[in-house]
């Protein structure tokens, strides 16, 4: 007080110093105490003599305590804003004059270095009760200065006006400046260019853009150069901003950054397009590159420099480093950022406040300090529409609001009314109803809260009470909106209730009473600062606007469930907030081609789009034109003249229903929606191709197979979450682009050593490749080139003009074998032969690929082929099956190019990765591929922790337990492994302590485990327990990675026996692929060893104290499971996958009745044909059956083979087999190997291939039959097995001909065979493990002892009539009969022949008359 008129005489000085204007100087005169008042503005006068007539009549304000920092935080957010006449924003110099008599009461820090982040040069005049914090707060200690008392001020008014002065000089702004942004449009920045777009708007923000000030250019580039505008095309910022805001990615390849910095130089660092080079203003150029050049850089860079233009570089980790450097104007001028993303943002903070105050009738007498705590609160905030917002609401039995987020958008109208606030009175305090109250009426969008904006949502709760209901269930349903909650709480208050209310522990903070608040109202502000820090998510487009486009199947085929889709349609759109300014709804129907039914913008209202919808009617067609169909809609629905809002932003959805499988291609057409930001949804009944649905489906997630469309409704809640959730960022995040205009050669290594199974899965992978490539003449063209000791192209890339032709060229494609693998003479002869015009390369419209796939190390050396290639412009990415990394390393591009695989069955598994570097880009969650052969294996496993909490161990064993297992996880976890830890604590019910992906590293991890509560209890269900983590622990949601085959270890610590059946519950968990240890303490040996996977897995302590004994013998067998050591080494640790097998079962039996001849047959095969269609699981599979189909085939008399159908339903392929019992013979011969070859053809690519074939012998030359049975081998069959019948002559010769058999001593298979049966079942298993797998071993345990001879069973009822025997013997000739009786007279004859004259007859006697 008694120094007060020195301080405004020194004011007057000041200002009589300065040269005050409208466009000159500007002064503001703030004064505080507890509050600040602000004397005036600096746009309040713009004279001299206005500001020392204001300053003469000052009076002192008074009151306590000092608050400094409050005050510093005050003149930034309201006095030097552009609203109160600053002028930051025109490089004017921010300058902040302190004159301080104490030592402030609240926290100084953050305040200072907020203003001092803001460019503002803070001046600092203490006394001896404040110099030292003075000089803290001042921009140097340089411009603090020190007085005994402010009487003293004359003293140090000359050295403090020099010091201004000089600092007035140094700050001078800048002079004018031409900016150029050069920024890469190439496809592999297609993510990252929003980003750089609203990286260019917030630096043109910064500048002063005028026609005698700062002016501005925008080019983007690819292969070719585009100037957005050219330095004189714009004289307004908002000119510049509003084109910047309108970019649009320009796509293309190669990345040719080199033409593009001739480009600037030659087009727009000159005078006709603005460049004031020559009159001296600085030439600037700000490059964001996001790949490495295919041209030389060098020479224009250099040519830049020498005009004396600054470059900066600013590039990304798919940059090179070296090259940003050699661009910018200096190597320090190259900056990095891990993606464009993270380009520096400079929005301010903006929030959303809600104070919760308690009116009941205890705080009646606090409730003045409530209100003024409230204001001093809003004092510090920015609150304006697009700032901060701020709520009240008062409660005790009810809540009521006083005013929402969205009623008052200036500080001054909240305050006026934060200070009218009337206390509310009432009983009982009920703090639950309100924050459920403040959920669903204030923290809405309708209320004014952009949460779904990405804007902090806090909630500062003011209770003097405990709450008489329940604080718990509203409070978790807040947290899981993501709202902060900070509680502040009297004596009167339940601390522990505060603190389960707050989103942390240490959010709640405590006051004896409430006028004690302002003692903690700089840490709370401190908090709020902070937090918002951390969790301000990226902001994003209005996430109430949506475009959805339904695509229905239309054919004559489905429409009798037609009624089912369109009902679907209903039920979607009655859950969407259709409008025309918020979501928008079209549906077309399509089959041989596409009808649109009503546009985007053809109904404005939800009722509208409903009384469409019921109008829905199957338009019918013969073809599922579905690639049509999608085609038609990227060109006719998503634009903006039929109401598509793609241009502004707006998340793009497409929801297809379909009934069937395409006619088709689907794949151009729908990398195309997808390219345009379109995020596809796809449902399919059973008759539709799942993997067609993944490849529309914006993700694989995204695709839903049904039954029928009765099961619509099953699916439809994840389509609504998904609309409603999903954003442009996750759309465009989502996608990887397909390449375009590129020339893609194979080289395969066809040697031995690949094997014609290696070359089989180079096959299916290549195939997979090419179907998600649009390959035509115009765009991607393929080429394979097969090398050994020779090498071979297989086609050229202008051999095929259409995708069908090159993957029935690959189909074809057979292992050429050989002895080495010359892999240099290879590159040469693809240099010499396929990257020439002739063969289809085309240099200058595509870029080049060569993909070297091997599975050994070259025969001569190949280093100086990766310089040829790269001087070549042919980017070469090299894929290793155990192959040497190092000679890969020497060919391929880059390092980020050597792609590796344990083996060829491995080669799924880097398709993404391969397709990312084909595009130029490497997705984030790639691991290195190569890793120091010096180092130990990087450990990766899923392990949850389940600890007794009961009184076995009581309280202080409990943490003994507790710093076992931190000490384990310490000694076990280091920083290369890729673990995830779980823990939870059981006794008669489980307490979830974390999970899986609740930490990410060690630290945390141990500092959760040391924060773990001792639960107590009396019982323990470890039954109970187990299956709790089984639900809850190891699932997906909760981090586990069972999926993608990383091992599940459950580490159970126990000190007594479990109350309920803790066996089965095991038993059940072990069934689902996890590993259980058991570590007990005490005499519990059985227990455990009813839990444990193994007896390797148990380990026991007598006491507690001594459970550190175990950590070796734990952290060993850990360790071994974790690498996956087991006794069969080389188990492939590929993520889980489903294996399919196709068995094709072959008889021949010489005989006409088969079974007659082979009295055996018909019970052998139906045993056969029920036992292999019920395999068990395969090590790769995480408990998955493997997916069997059974056909059979015979060979009959007229050489036709005879079919019977594939199915997994052996009874009806029994009752199928047994209908050929009389249409013998069959045989086997050459033609019936060849019939077995020609079945499979049909057949699925990726499934494992077998015939097993009962016979009675050879009925061919064994040669032809050799001969026919190897191409069988080649054409992607997997296993020939023979089983002989009864009496097979030479069964060892035929024999020979089997291959591909399981792992064990391979002796003949005869149908007398004990067992048969599970014989087979076994080989069958052994041919999955190898073949699904890469396992080149399976262990097994013997087979038991043949049981004893079962009890005999109850006799039979009667059985039903026998069918007719067989014919009898004939009989011998019966006794003769007695005459007939005489039959009627026939008719007369037909006259004989004449007969032969006869002879002279004798003489006649003479005879007298």
């Amino acid at each position: 007080r008694n120094g007060f008129p020195a301080m405004r005489d020194f004011v007057q000085r000041v200002v009589g110093k300065l040269n005050v204007g409208g466009d000159k100087d500007r002064v503001s005169v703030v004064q505080y105490g507890r509050d600040q008042e602000v004397h005036f503005y600096l746009n309040t006068y713009t004279t001299k003599e206005d500001i020392l007539n204001t300053v003469r009549s000052l009076r002192h304000r008074g009151g306590r305590p000092l608050n400094t920092g409050a005050a510093l935080q005050y003149v930034r957010d309201n006095v030097l804003t552009a609203s109160s006449g600053s002028r930051s924003q025109e490089g004017v110099p921010q300058m902040l004059i302190l004159l301080s008599g104490g030592r402030s009461s609240d926290n100084v820090d953050i305040p200072a270095s907020a203003l001092k982040d803001s460019g503002v040069l803070i001046f600092g005049i203490g006394t001896r009760n404040s110099s030292r914090e003075v000089q803290g707060i001042a921009t140097d200690p340089s411009f603090s200065q020190s007085v005994s008392e402010f009487t003293d001020l004359p003293s140090v008014q000359e050295q403090f006006f020099s010091t201004l002065k000089t600092v007035q000089v140094e700050a001078t702004p800048k002079t004018p400046t031409d900016v150029v942004f050069l920024l890469d449009g190439s496809d592999g920045t297609r993510n990252g260019f929003p980003a750089m777009r609203d990286f260019v708007q917030r630096v043109v923000e910064k500048l002063t853009v005028e026609e005698n000030r700062d002016r501005v250019s925008v080019v983007q580039y690819s292969r070719e150069s585009e100037a957005h505008f050219y330095l004189n095309t714009y004289t307004t910022k908002e000119d510049v901003v509003d084109t910047v805001r309108g970019l649009r990615h320009k796509g293309g390849r190669p990345l040719n950054t080199g033409a593009a910095l001739q480009y600037v130089r030659d087009n727009v660092f000159i005078a006709s397009s603005g460049s004031r080079r020559l009159e001296g203003v600085p030439q600037i150029l700000i490059l964001l590159n996001g790949g490495r050049s295919f041209d030389n850089v060098d020479t224009p860079a250099s040519a830049l420099k020498e005009l004396g233009v600054l470059v900066f570089g600013i590039g990304t980790r798919s940059s090179d480093s070296r090259e940003l450097q050699k661009i910018s104007y200096d190597p320090s001028y190259a900056l990095s950022v891990s993606e464009f993303t993270d380009l520096p943002n400079s929005q301010a903070p903006r929030r959303d406040v809600v104070f919760l105050l308690d009116g009941s009738d205890g705080t009646r007498s606090g409730f003045p300090a409530m209100r003024d705590f409230v204001q001093r609160v809003v004092e510090t905030l920015g609150v304006d529409e697009n700032k901060d917002r701020v709520a009240v609401v008062q409660y005790s039995r009810d809540p009521a609001a006083q005013f929402y987020l969205n009623t008052y958008t200036t500080k001054g109208e909240i305050l006026n009314t934060v200070r009218g606030l009337r206390h509310k009175g009432g009983r009982p305090l009920n703090t639950g109803a309100a924050l459920q109250y403040v959920r669903d009426n204030v923290l809405t969008a309708s209320s004014g809260s952009r949460r779904t904006e990405g804007v902090p949502q806090l909630l500062i709760l003011l209770s003097g009470g405990r709450s008489f209901d329940n604080v718990d269930t509203p409070a978790s349903a807040l947290k899981e909106l993501g709202v902060l909650i900070f509680g502040i709480g009297t004596r009167s208050s339940d601390s522990r209730e505060l603190q389960r209310i707050s989103h942390d522990p240490s959010y709640a903070l405590s006051v004896s009473d409430f006028t004690d608040l302002p003692n903690i109202q700089q840490q709370l502000l401190s908090s709020v600062e902070s937090v918002v820090i951390d969790v301000t998510p990226e902001t994003t487009t209005d996430l109430e606007k949506r475009d959805v486009v339904f695509l229905i199947d239309g054919t004559t085929v489905v429409r009798s469930e037609f009624p089912a889709i369109r009902d679907m349609i209903g039920r979607v759109v009655e859950k969407l907030d259709v409008g025309l300014d918020r979501v928008r709804v079209s549906v077309v129907q399509y089959s041989d081609g596409a009808t649109v039914e009503f546009l985007l913008n053809e109904h404005s209202t939800k009722d509208e789009v409903r009384q469409a919808t019921r109008k829905l009617q199957s338009s019918g067609g013969n073809r599922r034109n579905t690639g049509r169909a999608l085609e038609w809609i990227s060109k006719n629905i998503y634009q903006k003249s039929a109401g598509s809002r793609i241009e502004e932003g707006v998340p793009q959805f497409l929801i297809l229903v379909t009934g069937g499988k395409s006619n088709d291609d689907v794949s151009g057409p729908v990398n195309q929606l997808k390219t345009n930001q379109v995020a596809p949804l796809a449902i399919g009944t059973k008759n539709a191709d799942p993997n067609e649905l993944r490849q529309i489906a914006l993700k694989p997630e995204l695709a839903y197979s049904i039954n029928n469309f009765g099961q619509l409704p099953t699916v439809e809640q994840q389509l609504i979450a998904s609309v409603n959730t999903m954003t442009t960022t996750d759309i465009s995040g989502s996608f990887v682009p397909s390449v375009l205009d590129i020339d893609i050669i194979f080289l395969i290594d066809g040697s031995d050593t690949t094997g014609s199974n290696g070359i089989a899965h180079i096959r299916d992978f290549i195939l997979n490749i090419v179907q998600q490539l649009d390959v035509q003449l115009d765009q991607v063209r393929v080429a394979v080139v097969q090398y050994s000791d020779k090498v071979k192209t297989e086609f050229s890339l202008n051999s095929h003009n259409k995708k069908t032709a090159v993957l029935s060229a690959i189909k074809r494609l057979r292992q050429q074998g050989g002895r080495s693998s010359d892999l240099a003479n290879a590159i040469e002869y693809v240099t010499r032969n396929e990257l020439k015009a002739s063969a289809g390369v085309r240099l200058a419209q595509a870029s080049q690929h060569l993909v070297v796939l091997t599975g050994r190390r070259s025969s001569t050396d190949v280093s100086v082929y990766g310089p040829l290639l790269k001087g070549s412009r042919v980017n070469c990415i090299g894929i290793g099956a155990g192959a040497d990394y190092r000679e890969l390393n020497q060919i391929a591009t880059s390092s980020a190019d050597v792609l590796q695989v344990p083996a060829f069955p491995g080669l799924p598994v880097i398709k993404e990765r391969f397709i990312a570097r084909l595009n130029g880009t490497m997705p984030d969650e790639a691991p290195p591929d190569f890793v120091d052969p010096s180092l130990p294996k990087a450990k990766v496993a899923d392990i949850v922790f389940l600890v007794d909490g009961s009184i076995n161990l009581g309280k202080d064993n409990f943490k003994e337990v507790m710093g076992f297992i931190q000490n384990l996880i310490d000694l076990f976890f280091t920083e290369r492994d890729n673990l995830q830890i779980g823990l939870a604590s059981y006794t008669t019910d489980v307490t979830d302590v974390f999970y899986l992906n609740t930490y990410k590293n060690k630290d945390d991890i141990i500092d959760a485990i040391s924060r773990t509560e001792y639960k107590g209890g009396r019982r323990i269900n470890t039954g109970t327990a187990i299956h709790h983590v089984q639900e809850n622990h190891f699932i997906k949601d909760k981090g586990s990675r069972k999926d993608e085959g990383i091992a599940q270890i459950l580490l159970i610590i126990t000190g007594g026996r479990s109350a309920s059946d803790s066996k089965t519950a095991a038993l059940a968990l072990k069934a689902t692929g996890v590993r259980i240890y058991a570590v007990g303490v005490g005499d519990i040996e059985d227990e455990l060893n009813n839990l444990a996977s193994e007896a390797s897995t148990v380990a026991r302590a007598s006491t507690f104290v001594e459970l550190s004994e175990l950590n070796e013998q734990i952290l060993e067998t850990l360790d071994d499971e974790v690498k996956g050591i087991k006794l069969c080494t080389g188990v492939s640790q590929e993520p889980s996958k489903t294996c399919s097998l196709e068995v094709l079962v072959g008889f021949d039996v010489s005989s006409p009745n088969i079974f007659q001849a082979q009295r055996i047959l018909e019970s052998k095969m139906g045993a056969i044909l029920q036992r292999i269609t019920k395999m068990t699981g395969i090590s790769c599979s995480s408990g998955q059956i493997p997916l069997i189909q059974v056909g059979i085939l015979a060979m009959d008399a007229a050489s036709e083979p005879v079919h019977l159908e594939f199915t997994d339903n052996a009874d009806m392929l029994f009752e199928a087999f047994r209908a050929l019992r009389a249409r013998g013979p069959y045989f086997l011969n050459a033609k019936t190997i060849a019939a077995y070859g020609s079945r499979f053809k049909s057949r699925a690519a990726d499934a494992v291939k077998v015939v097993i074939h009962l016979t009675d012998g050879l009925d061919g030359q064994y040669n032809e039959i050799k001969r026919q049975v190897e191409e069988l081998k080649i054409s992607g069959v997997n296993s020939f097995i023979l089983v002989g019948l009864e009496r097979v002559p030479r069964f060892e010769e035929a024999v020979l001909l089997e291959f591909g058999r399981g792992f064990r001593y391979t002796r003949p298979l005869r149908v007398n065979v004990m067992d048969l049966d599970y014989e087979l079942l076994e080989e069958l298993d052994n041919i999955a493990e190898r073949e699904c797998c890469a396992v080149p071993c399976k262990c097994t345990g013997r087979r038991g002892d043949r049981g004893a001879v079962g009890l005999g069973g109850l006799k039979g009822g009667p059985g039903g009539a026998g069918g007719a025997g067989h014919p009898g013997d004939e009989g011998g000739s019966g006794d003769r009969g007695p005459p007939g009786v005489n039959g009627t007279q026939g008719f007369q004859g037909c006259p004989g022949q004449r007969g032969i004259k006869g002879g002279r007859g004798y003489s006649g006697e003479k005879v007298s008359f």
